[in-house]
Parts: structure tokens; C-alpha cells; sequence
């Protein structure tokens, strides 16, 4: 989806050089936090696994509020 969706964005003339530099900037860490989800996920258990996702997400909200 996020390949589609960049090359929609090229196509409409959205992506310009900035945001093409920012967003390889971006790829090791949305490719380290995949890769940390996953294995996260095979580690533990369905529920557990739940409650980390559902405290991460908390945090984020809570430092958005900030």
C-alpha cells in the first residue's frame, strides 16, 4: 500500500524532491520497528503482545497531547 500510494503521489505531481529525501530517511526506521514488531510478535503470546501495542499506542497519544 505504501508503494502504491507513492507512486499515486508522484503521479499527481505531490512528491517533490524534499519529500522524496525524507522519506528515505525514514525507511530504516519504519523497517527497524517492523522488524521489532515481528519478532516481539513470535515471542510472546497473542494477548500480551496486545497490551505492548495498546501501552505503545498510549504513550504516543499522551505525548501527542503534550
Amino acid at each position: 500500500m505504501q508503494v502504491a500510494t507513492l507512486l499515486y503521489f508522484s503521479r499527481l505531481g505531490i512528491m517533490n524532491a524534499v519529500t522524496w529525501q525524507l522519506y528515505i530517511w525514514c525507511v530504516p526506521v519504519v523497517v527497524a520497528g517492523t522488524w521489532l514488531g515481528v519478532s516481539l510478535f513470535n515471542r510472546i503470546d497473542e494477548n500480551r503482545f496486545r497490551r505492548v501495542v495498546l501501552l505503545f499506542l498510549l504513550i504516543c497519544g499522551a505525548t501527542l497531547a503534550l
